[in-house]
């Protein structure tokens, strides 16, 4: 159970005190109990509510740095996909992609040919402990008579050939969030959602005391950690100035990214990489998810002063127009939206999306010892960021080997998974069973927490939408407060596509 008791735990000395309750901040939870540290995580909204929860669902494993021969880089993706396609096989699935090549530029065949090799050969151990289902094959070289077959409708004017490679496709995101917390928690962490870090203090014990409030009974708690480390993703900054007025840590805006999940079958198995001249950055990647289609990812900077995280209609009007022209049978339209992933991204000081991870260590810049800020870029590494963090914030303590690690994990493969397109007036019993199991065992506070980030049922308003009074009634809320809940799910639901 992830047990949320602000009192008790303001009452315990913590060895570690994360600020931040998306995918960087689980993680760091995570590695904190692989090496027997007590943890507390403070998260001002819900658990993966933001960034975490609006990503593509690829597990990427990095062949676009092979471009820039970042090998280090590469090899960090290589491995943490191999981590989740091993430690999660009922929640991601290995998945195809293909590249319609022009030749023009690096997108030549003879281009592709040497980095596909080279992918394959630096690649080698990707499958080394993975289920048979879950193993990633060579990338290879196809014909355009190929490639047009298994992409009907690309443009066939000037197509060379195309590009197959393999990476993984992330099918339940949310439970990967909450079973990764989860097991956490039962290791000796834990976990309060609707707590928002306000300030820092020493400790007259030593360590650092962290004064927060729960926002959801505007009480205050302060919580001690020996150590501090803020993983607060697009509120990094902010936090870190909190905490730390001269600090000059994650000095950039940030980048604001979206994907939309749209009600068409995929035209194809493979995950389609679509170069457009007008996207800076390269390639859109048309994501073949749960019999429906990903688009992504469309991109535009992003400061603190907007506030608003999703992009305006007619950004969104262009981003569509934009993937009509490269493949132009498509028609989209902007009510075959169902939903738009949005959320913010580290960035550089040109507004473009950053490539580093940052871990800021604020007692050699003057701040206090003890307080770390760490800015983390991909969804795919966030464990081995999350790893090499607690490496440095506590050198040399004992880890749990990966082997011991994955002979203790124990994930619920069936809980909160039901199929995108499942339909009903309303909820058959087992379901609403199925959701109080959650509801009562993972700090859920709201009715958006349930349905939209402890399960799978938000994914399609469609099929939420119906059932949401019944699932509401079951927290035995007053009617005043039970239409405020619903009200809630329904503007984060309907709101996005129609203010697109």
């Amino acid at each position: 159970m992830i047990r949320r008791d602000p009192q008790e735990l303001a009452r315990i000395s913590h060895d570690l005190v994360i600020v931040g309750g998306g995918v960087f901040g689980i993680m760091l939870g995570m590695e904190a109990s692989r090496r027997n540290l007590r943890w507390l995580l403070l998260e001002q909204g819900d658990f993966g509510g933001e960034t975490s929860y609006h990503h593509h669902r690829i597990l990427h494993g990095g062949l676009r740095y092979l471009q820039s021969l970042d090998l280090g880089r590469f090899r960090q993706s290589v491995q943490e996909r191999k981590w989740f396609l091993k430690t999660y096989p009922n929640f991601t699935t290995p998945l195809p992609c293909l590249m319609p090549l022009y030749g023009e530029g690096l997108k030549r065949p003879v281009i592709f040919q040497v980095a596909l090799g080279l992918n394959n050969l630096l690649s080698s151990g990707r499958n080394r402990g993975l289920d048979a289902g879950q193993m990633l094959p060579d990338g290879k070289l196809v014909s355009a008579e190929e490639t047009q077959r298994l992409a009907p409708g690309i443009s066939g004017t000037g197509l060379k050939g195309g590009a197959i490679w393999y990476d993984g496709s992330i099918l339940e995101n949310q439970r990967i969030l909450m079973e990764t917390l989860r097991w956490g928690c039962a290791q000796g962490g834990n976990a309060l959602n609707y707590v928002r870090a306000e300030s820092l203090s020493l400790s007259d014990t030593g360590g650092l005391r962290v004064r927060a409030r729960d926002v959801e009974k505007d009480e205050i708690h302060t919580f001690q950690g020996r150590h501090i480390i803020n993983a607060a993703g697009p509120w990094c900054r902010e936090v870190a100035r909190r905490f730390d007025a001269a600090s000059k840590a994650i000095a950039s805006d940030g980048v604001l990214m979206w994907n939309l999940l749209v009600d068409r079958l995929p035209p194809s198995r493979h995950a389609l990489a679509l170069f457009s001249k007008s996207k800076a950055g390269g390639a859109y990647f048309l994501h073949p998810w749960k019999d429906k289609m990903l688009i992504g990812t469309g991109q535009m900077p992003w400061t603190e002063r907007q506030g608003v995280k999703m992009p305006g209609a007619a950004v969104l009007s262009d981003f569509i127009q934009d993937i009509n022209g490269l493949m132009p049978e498509l028609k989209l339209k902007k009510t075959d939206i169902l939903r738009v992933f949005a959320g913010v991204v580290p960035g550089n000081a040109k507004g473009e999306l950053r490539k580093e991870d940052i871990l800021y260590k604020h007692s050699r810049h003057g701040g206090p010892e003890g307080l770390y800020s760490l800015s983390g870029v991909k969804f795919t590494t966030a464990r081995a960021v999350a790893d090499k963090a607690l490496s440095s914030v506590f050198p040399g303590h004992p880890r749990m080997s990966d082997s011991e690690f994955h002979a203790c994990w124990s994930p619920d493969w069936k809980r909160g998974i039901f199929p995108l397109d499942w339909e009903g007036s309303l909820a058959p019993s087992e379901v609403l069973d199925s959701l109080d199991q959650i509801r009562l065992e993972e700090s859920v506070l709201h009715l958006d927490d349930l349905l939209l980030r402890r399960c799978s049922l938000g994914d399609n308003p469609a099929r939420v939408l119906p059932i949401i009074e019944a699932v509401g009634e079951r927290f035995a809320w007053d009617p005043q407060r039970l239409q405020l809940e619903m009200q809630r799910v329904r503007q984060t639901l309907k709101g996005e596509v129609l203010s697109a």
